[in-house]
């Protein structure tokens, strides 16, 4: 994923796309690109502060960090090709790691005036201290729907644990976006819109061209990082290289080269699949004519229950 997930990162730098990420999932407009900055995006945790070996370090995709009237928060955002079945604990640690890093730095301010007593003296952490708040978002790109859990309850066996004692354990759910069928791709006011709607649609020629077509004047005036991160996430490195052959002063003009590119992967297809069925078919007659069943091939050409069944005996 190196080179799509680097594509991403740059993608998503971009203020105005990153807050029209996060107001779109919210389903308000909370955010502005000039309520966010750009943060470190490796964490590390100490859970022992006198062994650096039993630290935690981990690097976000992107994080920002994001005004909210006199308070702020920390938003990170984490991208996904493939299911992680593990995710609500990558999330839960990366959210810790946040936190327990800011715990530090509060800590040795603290320190430093010499005037913690007691109980504050203890933490380094004084009552009247605030962490800022920490969350992340998922951003799952792969065609296969989301069957991981949801959830940390999601990856633990609760059966037989008694309610008092379940309603110990806390929870912690995920901040999921599933691009294949997020529902909210018309409310994106930047060039997230074409990302996803062309992810949603790339599977189907029909619904793609129509979607492009929708959206006409945004895919002719697209910009070559928006193209570009098209092309990675949907392995079509043709986009890429005839990128040239349809740029004009605006930009990359799209609409054309997908056109062009749909139709060269239509007739590639017919020439895989021509290939495919032809190697197939001689690995059925063979098998037959190894069991002595030569003179039900001609059926194959006639019958396509009977070619079914074959197909299926012989597991091809």
């Amino acid at each position: 994923m190196g080179e799509t997930n680097n594509q991403l990162q740059r993608f998503f730098s971009d203020n105005e796309r990153f807050a029209d990420l996060i107001n779109t999932y919210a389903g308000e407009d909370v955010l502005k690109a000039s309520d966010l900055e750009e943060k470190d995006s490796l964490v590390i945790a100490k859970p022992n502060e006198k062994k650096d070996k039993d630290s935690i370090s981990k690097y976000r995709d992107i994080i920002r960090k994001a005004a909210m009237g006199m308070t702020f928060i920390l938003i990170g955002v984490e991208n996904q090709m493939e299911i992680h079945y593990a995710m609500p604990i990558r999330s839960f640690v990366y959210d810790a790691a946040g936190y327990d890093e800011q715990l530090k730095k509060i800590s040795t301010r603290n320190k430093k005036r010499k005037d913690l007593r007691g109980a504050e003296f203890l933490s380094g952490f004084r009552k009247t201290d605030k962490v800022i708040p920490v969350c992340t978002m998922v951003l799952y790109y792969g065609q296969a729907p989301w069957d991981g859990a949801l959830d940390l309850y999601g990856l633990m066996d609760l059966e037989g644990i008694p309610p008092a004692i379940r309603k110990l354990i806390h929870n912690y759910p995920i901040n999921l976006i599933q691009i294949n069928t997020f529902e909210g791709v018309e409310r994106f006011k930047t060039d997230l819109k074409a990302v996803f709607g062309f992810l949603q649609n790339s599977q189907n020629k029909d619904k793609l061209m129509k979607f492009i077509e929708k959206n006409r004047k945004d895919f002719e005036t697209m910009d070559e990082e928006t193209y570009d991160l098209i092309g990675y996430l949907t392995n079509a490195g043709t986009l890429k290289k005839v990128k040239a052959s349809y740029k004009n002063e605006e930009g990359v003009w799209m609409c054309k080269a997908i056109d062009d590119l749909i139709t060269d992967g239509e007739k590639r297809g017919e020439k895989r699949g021509e290939k495919q069925g032809s190697a197939r078919m001689l690995q059925l007659t063979t098998a037959m004519v190894k069991d002595n069943l030569a003179d039900k091939i001609e059926r194959l050409s006639t019958d396509e229950s009977f070619l079914k069944e074959m197909l299926l005996k012989y597991k091809l």
